[in-house]
């Protein structure tokens, strides 16, 4: 306005000069976005807007449209305002200022959250790994305490065997001995697969809703073919997901006659593909809905905890989530490629 001397009216009425204004602020604007693009790559700046919840991104944005909108509108007084240049200069360094001092406002903001979204993730990464040591620990009492009692179930058994009570030690054998070999073949083939996951909050995880499922008698199968040593994805996001997936799955399971849990990671092209079945008791729920806050077949106070996973897959376009029901089976599976 102040370069061509025309008014606000004018050049809304105006077709040419419309498109001339339009032309030149695409001509004006294009390098600026570009430079931001810059410093927004270079800084890493999305990642940290990546963090943000929804609600405070919208009043970011809200912010900014209102000092888009505070310019507007004091151009569309022009018209009836006559400045002096002095006073339009000083207009245009305050509008500046003003725009400036929100822009930085925002970055405290997002900064901000950023560093307490990095602090949870750091205080759920030692919680995971204070858990599996402490799994650690459970398998090797565990294994000490089979080595301190194996000396006495040899004697009861030579206790038996010179008796001659062959019928004694048959039952002996089936109601004490046996049962253990079962509980110690699937420890020991989930720890011996779990050596294939190298990121140290994946295996904890999976380690931890293994050994409990194993605990609560459910039948369990882990299959892990890859070595799984990167994931396109933030390892505590992942964790969260996955501790969902499988906590569901494990109560799930314990409401049917016989629970099953299956857990098969694999490598497929440029991709890691996570299968999580279990049986579960079929109440028509709408698969639609599942993720849905509310929506549970456990009761009331449940039915957050899809939701919250679905919430954390959203902030991601590099995943391929499903759900589905096969034969009484419930199956999710997450592709991140």
């Amino acid at each position: 306005m102040k370069i061509t001397g025309m008014k606000y009216s004018e050049i809304n009425n105006n077709p040419i000069s419309l498109m001339a204004t339009a032309i030149m602020t695409i001509i004006i604007s294009t390098p600026i976005l570009l430079i931001a693009k810059m410093v927004i790559n270079k800084k890493r700046i999305s990642d940290n807007v990546s963090t943000l919840s929804k609600s405070v991104l919208y009043l970011i944005s809200f912010i900014i449209f209102m000092c888009a909108f505070i310019v507007f509108i004091i151009a569309s007084l022009f018209d009836n305002i006559e400045l002096p240049t002095h006073d339009f200069m000083l207009l245009i360094v305050l509008l500046s200022l003003f725009f400036i001092i929100t822009i930085a406002i925002s970055a405290v903001v997002i900064f901000t959250m950023k560093k307490s979204y990095n602090y949870k993730q750091e205080i759920q990464y030692w919680e995971n790994l204070n858990e599996y040591t402490k799994n650690l620990e459970t398998v090797y009492n565990n294994l000490r305490s089979f080595k301190h009692d194996y000396v006495n179930i040899m004697t009861a058994m030579a206790g038996y065997f010179e008796e001659e009570q062959y019928e004694q030690l048959k039952d002996f054998f089936y109601k004490h001995i046996l049962p253990t070999k079962n509980n110690l073949n699937q420890d020991g083939e989930t720890l011996n697969k779990l050596l294939h996951i190298k990121i140290l909050e994946i295996k904890s995880i999976l380690y931890t809703k293994m050994v409990l499922a194993i605990n609560k008698n459910i039948s369990i199968t882990l299959d892990i073919p890859d070595d799984i040593d990167t994931i396109n994805m933030n390892s505590i996001d992942l964790t969260r997901v996955l501790g969902i997936y499988l906590d569901n799955a494990i109560e799930a399971s314990l409401e049917t006659a016989h629970p099953e849990l299956n857990v098969h990671i694999c490598k497929m092209e440029h991709s890691v593909v996570f299968i999580i079945s279990n049986s579960f008791v079929n109440n028509n729920i709408n698969i639609s809905d599942i993720n849905k806050i509310g929506v549970t077949t456990k009761g009331e106070g449940h039915g957050i905890g899809l939701h919250n996973a679905n919430e954390i897959l959203n902030k991601y376009g590099n995943i391929l989530k499903s759900t589905r029901i096969e034969e009484n089976m419930f199956i999710q599976e997450l592709q991140v490629s």
